[in-house]
């Protein structure tokens, strides 16, 4: 029996090494992350490439997809507004088992985002944003109302961000993440036609795109961040170390550091068609459910719990090894 238990461990050595491999694997890809993009022709698709620039592939979802206009990601899906076609589209991270029609009923849809619980769109050829369950159920087209050309469109914790294209407005634009207290002109600014936030701030593309611009969560504090854009800006993301655009007449996609500095006009050389919208999954975390605390909170309310769990465990192995 000895004998035989001592052959067995190399074996189940073999395997936890190998789980342990896999499992490593598998970290340094969630950790490597990608940034998509969208390209916006009657015979569109969604791109992809490494987040440092590399691999990128002009089809990780093939065409064609009827003027794919906006783009986002969470830990499972890419989404994608499809103009023309007015649905929106979800695939698998990987591209596979694409739904042209994942959500339909939006109305000309240029912008799409995510977050732990609903996926939103913003309805360029409407006057709204409108909201779907996170599986694309309970379509609300109408979640938020008054809008003017509404393009692009973001989400946090707390609110929801778009931007009011039309040449009238021109405006960022919040409500609170039940769809509460609209308020249409929050940041007066001369915005173009998308928006990002983070944790700190919240970036936009300057009505003639030729910067990034951006403010505090609060709106204060608008300033420009990138300039000397090519003036064909049409995407904005964030993650935690940069600021990623796309230049729809190059067919390239630009980034810089999250202070504006370093900017590079051709990070992902062009190959792109018209992309219009982008998005990065690693470095800024998928939003919690509407109305539910940041992770950060959630960490922190429950801190005191945590410790007084590893006390107790401290004093359970104390009290083991003296006995």
């Amino acid at each position: 029996m000895q004998q035989g238990h001592s052959r067995g461990r190399p074996w189940g050595l073999t395997v936890l090494f190998a789980a342990v491999f896999v499992a490593m694997l598998w970290a340094a890809q969630a950790a490597q992350g990608f940034v998509y993009w969208s390209n916006n022709v009657d015979t569109g698709s969604i791109g992809r490439a490494n987040l440092d620039g590399t691999g990128a592939t002009q089809s990780l979802v093939p065409g064609p997809i009827d003027f794919a206009c906006g783009v986002a990601v969470d830990g499972s899906h890419v989404y994608w507004a499809i103009r023309d076609g007015n649905a929106i589209g979800r695939a698998n991270l990987d591209g596979s088992s694409p739904d042209p029609t994942f959500i339909t009923g939006a109305t000309g849809p240029c912008g799409v985002a995510v977050d732990g619980s609903h996926v939103y769109w913003a309805n360029l050829t409407g006057t709204t944003v409108g909201r779907a369950n996170l599986d694309g159920s309970s379509v609300n087209n109408n979640f938020v109302t008054g809008g003017s050309r509404p393009c692009g469109v973001a989400v946090d914790g707390s609110h929801v961000y778009w931007v009011n294209a039309d040449s009238s407005a021109l405006t960022v634009g919040r409500a609170d993440i039940n769809g509460g207290n609209v308020n249409q002109s929050f940041i007066p600014s001369n915005a173009g036609c998308f928006v990002a936030v983070d944790g700190a701030h919240l970036y936009w593309d300057n009505s003639v795109s030729t910067a990034i611009r951006r403010s505090d969560l609060d709106g204060n504090g608008a300033q420009d961040l990138v300039t000397g854009l090519g003036g064909n800006v049409c995407g904005v993301a964030v993650d935690a170390s940069h600021i990623y655009w796309t230049e729809d007449a190059t067919g390239s996609i630009g980034r810089a550091n999250l202070d504006g500095t370093g900017p590079n006009l051709g990070f992902v050389p062009s190959g792109g068609d018209n992309p219009c919208g982008v998005a990065v999954d690693a470095g800024v975390p998928t939003p919690p459910a509407s109305g539910q605390p940041s992770n950060k909170k959630r960490c922190k309310k429950h801190k005191k719990k945590h410790a007084r769990s590893a006390r107790h465990k401290c004093h359970k192995k104390g009290h083991k090894k003296h006995k």
